[in-house]
């Protein structure tokens, strides 16, 4: 199928952040695609929402997909940034035992998983990858599991995240400016939403001296001011723009 480019796992130098992350080079004709193995649920789409990846909140609904149990195994974000032991299954193949090594900064959830579900996905129910399986406890015992971020992944290794986007420029699919529920008063609010995949930029600028690089946009102005708006987004295949006028939102939200 391929060849190992890349692993991480002892921290070297020592005490340096230890995470459970690889990555194989394929060969033809082997081509990654943006699907995830459902088991009962059929094949899944990365979905091309926020390039992909968008982290689930602590107590939402994340799902995982294994080899040794199938899927979906549906659960709860108990808590981030936590330390985990994974499965020590060389204890009776190493004299002395295996070498104490703890995961860090993995998502602890209430999903149990079996030996051999090691590197499953982890998605959220919008269809964003989360993560893959670093450890867990049993399924017969309705265990917890835990999973690297998937961004840990791709930060350490260069990669991009596939998405049923393609190699496309973005594609801004939502743009309200002003948001007039959360605008007035002299202040506004704007909103988008975007299509795309690998790294992307959002370039919010403003006359009003007001930018953002996030989702979202917001400012103040003054009475019968126009305020102008401007959005790009960017990734490596393309841009996508928007731009709009509007006088400055006095009244209540509406």
């Amino acid at each position: 199928m391929g060849v190992v480019q890349g692993s991480t796992w002892f921290s070297v130098p020592a005490g340096q952040r230890i995470q459970d992350s690889g990555w194989v080079g394929t060969n033809v004709p082997w081509v990654p695609v943006p699907l995830v193995n459902g088991y009962y649920s059929g094949q899944l789409t990365v979905t091309a929402e926020a390039g992909g990846y968008r982290e689930s909140p602590l107590f939402s609904t994340v799902c995982r997909y294994g080899s040794a149990s199938g899927g979906p195994h549906c659960g709860q974000i108990l808590a981030k940034n936590q330390e985990v032991t994974p499965y020590e299954e060389c204890q009776d193949e190493v004299i002395g035992g295996c070498p104490e090594e703890i995961i860090q900064g993995t998502t602890k959830t209430n999903i149990c998983a079996d030996r051999g579900d090691s590197g499953g996905p982890y998605i959220s129910a919008t269809g964003h990858a989360q993560g893959t399986a670093v450890a867990g406890e049993a399924c017969a015992a309705s265990g917890n599991s835990w999973f690297q971020p998937v961004t840990d992944s791709i930060d350490e290794f260069g990669l991009t995240l596939l998405t049923i986007h393609g190699t496309n420029p973005p594609d801004i699919t939502e743009f309200y400016c002003p948001d007039f529920g959360n605008s007035g008063g002299g202040s506004y609010d704007c909103q988008m939403n975007y299509d795309t995949q690998g790294d992307t930029t959002i370039q919010w600028t403003t006359n009003t001296g007001h930018s953002s690089d996030e989702e979202w946009l917001l400012g103040t102005c003054g009475l019968h001011q126009t305020v102008n708006v401007s959005l790009t987004v960017t990734n490596a295949w393309g841009v996508d723009t928007q731009s709009t006028s509007f006088t400055c939102p006095m009244g209540p939200p509406q």
